[in-house]
């Protein structure tokens, strides 16, 4: 294998929350791509080479051309039309990460409109130890697509797919528990639904935070979700964007090198509980420790990247944090965070710029990249 390079940097811009503004195009369209000094060349060949290849029918290239198109970044902007009209194809010539896509998609109406018929379709190719198939099998049991409703039956199926990463399925259990008067506990399922990833999780625990439902009342924290819901085209987040336009949520500086500020870790239970300082260096190690495994196990030339994004409430206590883009889709990056932060992580009160830090947010990726 290769040599690799590591990077772990942090990004201090704000977060620009607003409805997205998904592009009509054919899919024969080439995405629109923005240019300027500042974009990084090596994602700029990424979008070229995985056009190309997606253009002589490439199913892997589609799907992760989709990937970056549903997420955007400093070359192509957001385009879930785009994005949907990549996984699909993809979906019907076998790619199993776009066939879990498309069930997802029509089984939810996300990226496409509701269809159970179609979803199923997709939901049925899924590998049967896949989280997606317990949640395709939680939803049949809750709504009795393919038999009697069993709502026992259907939590069960919800409890395996969170325990495999389904987001989804921690939203379906959050609103069984709110429909059931149980907002502290719904307000746990969502969060835990959004820190996996799903939109509607997210639109969930935002419109708690809003309205103070099962726990603190944090209408910035709302707004911070209602972004990342509305990005990913929960329709309920995009109106809530639309009648509340131009909002930011400041962000923090964490620092570089001497101007580091030291942030507090907490883990471990009762008597074995322990406190650590950790810097953004100390992250950066801590997380190349544990990517040890998928790196031994990578391709001579690869590329991956995620980047995360973290709320930092009243408290300055990080009450979640959410990846905001990830390649490959499915490289689980953020499982690799949640390994080596557990516990809970605290701000001081100020960052390295002298700015407040409750209520306010920070953004720090990670780069794995084969050595040339």
């Amino acid at each position: 294998m290769t040599g690799f390079r590591r990077v772990l940097w942090v990004v201090v811009a704000c977060l620009g929350i607003s409805a997205t503004q998904a592009r009509s195009a054919d899919t024969s369209d080439k995405p629109a791509v923005n240019s300027g000094s500042t974009l990084t060349a090596r994602t700029e060949a990424l979008h070229e080479t995985l056009y190309r290849r997606s253009q002589s029918g490439d199913a892997e290239a589609m799907t992760n051309l989709a990937t970056l198109m549903e997420q955007g970044d400093e070359i192509a902007p957001i385009d879930l039309k785009i994005a949907y009209d990549l996984y699909e194809p993809a979906a019907r010539l076998g790619n199993p990460v776009a066939v879990k896509k498309m069930c997802l998609a029509y089984l939810l109406g996300e990226g496409r409109p509701k269809d159970v018929i179609k979803a199923s379709g997709f939901c049925n190719k899924v590998d049967a130890t896949d989280a997606v198939t317990y949640f395709w099998g939680g939803y049949d049991y809750q709504y009795g697509v393919t038999g009697p409703a069993d709502l026992d039956s259907a939590r069960a199926s919800y409890q395996v797919a969170v325990e495999r990463g389904s987001g989804e399925a921690a939203d379906a259990i959050g609103q069984m528990a709110f429909n059931g008067g149980h907002f502290d506990v719904a307000r746990g399922w969502y969060r835990k639904g959004a820190t996996l990833g799903s939109a509607d999780a997210m639109d969930h625990l935002a419109g708690m935070a809003e309205q103070g439902q099962g726990g603190g009342k944090d209408s910035i924290e709302a707004a911070w979700l209602y972004g990342y819901a509305g990005q990913r085209g929960n329709s309920h987040a995009q109106d809530w964007l639309r009648a509340h336009p131009g909002l930011e949520v400041s962000s923090d500086n964490l620092g570089k090198g001497a101007s580091e500020i030291t942030l507090t870790h907490i883990f471990g239970q009762g008597a074995a509980q322990k406190t650590e300082p950790l810097t953004v260096s100390r992250l950066s190690t801590l997380m190349h420790r544990r990517l040890d495994g998928v790196i031994s196990n990578s391709p001579d030339h690869y590329y991956y990247f995620a980047y995360f994004d973290c709320y930092v409430g009243l408290s300055r206590e990080v009450d979640l944090c959410v990846t905001s883009r990830e390649y490959p889709l499915g490289f689980n990056m953020g499982d690799i965070l949640r390994a080596v932060w557990g516990g809970r992580i605290s701000l001081p009160e100020r960052d390295a710029d002298g700015n407040p830090t409750a209520q306010s947010h920070f953004k720090f990726g990670l780069s794995l990249v084969s050595a040339d």
